[in-house]
């Protein structure tokens, strides 16, 4: 697969295996906003190379009220659980030579054992990316 300039991927991984829930993805409206996303679940040697031929754990087609500070991404929660890392592979935007995505979280849970006791809490990550 060749490199386009508006392909992102980012690598996201976690300090405990988590179960996700979520993702809000912000982006300014416009040609520069991602359009479909990929999702890769704990394949962190994954290149652009890659990409197109290893099965995503979910692709997402993102519409312009999707990318609202407001609105969140559910996720098919079967698929994200013992996530250790996330690999998101922007392979299009709406045009544009560059993709633009201002912010981006991820909602779920951790289970940490504490005194022999497992506990639940629930997790959000916080990333901010520029171009």
């Amino acid at each position: 697969m060749m490199r386009n300039l508006e392909q992102l991927m980012l690598y996201i991984e976690f300090q405990d295996a988590v179960k996700v829930f979520s993702l809000n993805i912000v982006a300014p409206p416009g040609e520069e906003a991602p359009r479909v996303i990929k999702l890769y679940v704990n394949r962190p040697n994954l290149g652009f190379s890659d990409a197109g031929d290893v099965e995503p754990t979910q692709t997402i087609e993102l519409k312009e009220e999707d990318l609202l500070p407001e609105n969140d991404v559910e996720l098919r929660f079967v698929k994200f659980q013992r996530v250790k890392n996330i690999t998101i592979f922007v392979e299009e935007n709406n045009g544009a030579e560059e993709t633009v995505i201002s912010s981006l979280k991820f909602f779920g849970a951790s289970w940490r054992l504490v005194l022999g006791i497992w506990y639940l809490s629930l997790t959000s990550c916080c990333f901010c990316v520029c171009r």
